[in-house]
């Protein structure tokens, strides 16, 4: 029976030991990961994102995927290494997602927009361009316009 306990007890000391460690690298990378999303959701300027699609359409977008992203070093200072790797890692991530899906959504608003004003312009053929031309030119030489 001795022989069976202490065998026991040097695992289930052993296990106690090592396990604060295993639950502080955990508390530290939770909390890394959730101030990382929540830094990103308040730097990340959604409106000018969403302009960027809007006004360049597809290229716009190709900048948001391609536009690299700064983290501000004060937030950083004084933490462990860990602590910096995941916030990095996640900060990078979450501030590339939100400002691709604004600039994607203003992309894809202007191309139904310009996609519409096409089809209308099409679809009324002769005349709008007649109009426009005489607009820009005031000629009145095209006879049927």
């Amino acid at each position: 029976m001795k022989k069976c306990i202490a065998p026991v007890l040097i695992i289930l000391l052993f296990t106690y030991s090592v396990m604060p460690a295993f639950s502080t690298e955990t508390d530290i990378s939770a909390k890394a990961v959730a101030d990382a999303r929540k830094d990103a959701a308040a730097d990340i300027n959604k409106t000018r994102w969403f302009f960027y699609g809007c006004c360049f359409g597809p290229t716009g977008y190709i900048v948001a995927i391609n536009a690299g992203v700064e983290i501000p070093a004060q937030r950083l200072i004084g933490k462990s290494s860990e602590y910096v790797i995941r916030y990095s890692a996640e900060y990078r991530r979450k501030t590339k997602t939100l400002r691709n899906r604004s600039a994607l959504i203003g992309c894809i608003g202007s191309t139904t927009i310009a996609g519409y004003v096409i089809v209308e312009a099409l679809s009324s053929g002769e005349e709008i361009a007649g109009r426009l031309y005489f607009r820009l030119f005031g000629d009145t030489r095209l006879g049927g316009f």
